[in-house]
């Protein structure tokens, strides 16, 4: 989801784009190269809205500037050329003769894409694409400067958070483990989604482990304790025997994991 400030950085951008290019339609295209996606803000003057989200495919546009790293700019014609390549997105009405993207693009890294569409051609000009150009630098560092700042607020609130476990946690030396590790899955849920958690204890003396709590779709599951395996390590495994952590953003990454 778009934050409030990158949307405020949107509108204060299409105040300036309307004023000195006055296209017909102006929309920032946001690249999240993570999850390989596009997310579109429309602007009509007035306010923008996300438009679309969709996967990052280089053969489109705009994902192509994204590709090149560069402006693609059509002075004429531009949604015959365009749908001649295979895009089409564009009622009769809407068909522009003029289009320009730029990329916006903070230390190499590309964080998406400015575009303005006009139906007269040669609408831009060598003058827009200089304005434009100008435009999608200040702003890449702008979106850049508000993510950090939602971030350094995340990471403190989640710093708070993580004090305040410590604290209860200490102020609760003498409960049962079973309390102890209830009061972990009831902090676990102020930082992230807990409804799918585990807790997986060690015994070294039995070589074995346990599963003292266990969450799945946010009902607690009972499931037995076991010898632990060398042979077919599972991530419980894997993380008790190396000590060391493991992070899966995505379902295709454990799946390779498990494959290797």
């Amino acid at each position: 989801m778009t934050s409030k400030r990158v949307q405020q950085i949107v509108k204060s951008l299409d105040a300036k784009v309307q004023k000195l290019l006055k296209p017909d339609r102006f929309y920032v295209a946001l690249y999240d190269e993570v999850r390989s996606e596009l997310s579109f803000l429309l602007v009509n003057g007035k306010k923008n809205v996300v438009w679309e989200s969709r996967s990052y495919i280089p053969a489109k546009f705009p994902d192509r500037v994204i590709e090149k790293q560069s402006q693609i700019f059509f002075e004429k014609d531009a949604a015959i050329q365009m749908e001649a390549e295979g895009a089409n997105c564009w009622s009769d009405e809407q068909k522009p003769a003029s289009w320009l993207g730029v990329p916006m693009i903070f230390e190499e890294r590309v964080l998406g894409v400015l575009v303005v569409e006009s139906q007269m051609p040669q609408a831009f000009g060598e003058r827009g694409l200089r304005v434009l150009n100008t435009m999608a630098k200040q702003t890449a560092s702008a979106i850049e400067n508000a993510r950090l700042y939602e971030h350094l607020n995340r990471r403190i609130k989640d710093l708070d958070a993580v004090n305040e476990i410590g604290q209860e946690l200490t102020s609760g030396i003498q409960l049962e483990e079973s309390e102890i590790l209830a009061l972990i899955h009831k902090q676990a849920n102020k930082l992230i989604h807990a409804d799918n958690m585990y807790i997986a204890l060690y015994d070294e003396a039995q070589d074995e482990i346990r599963f003292p709590l266990i969450y799945v779709g946010g009902e607690k599951i009972e499931v037995a304790a076991r010898k632990l395996d060398r042979n077919q390590m599972g991530k419980t495994e894997y993380i008790i025997l190396e000590r060391d952590s493991l992070f899966h953003a995505t379902r295709a990454e454990s799946k390779a994991w498990y494959d290797q």
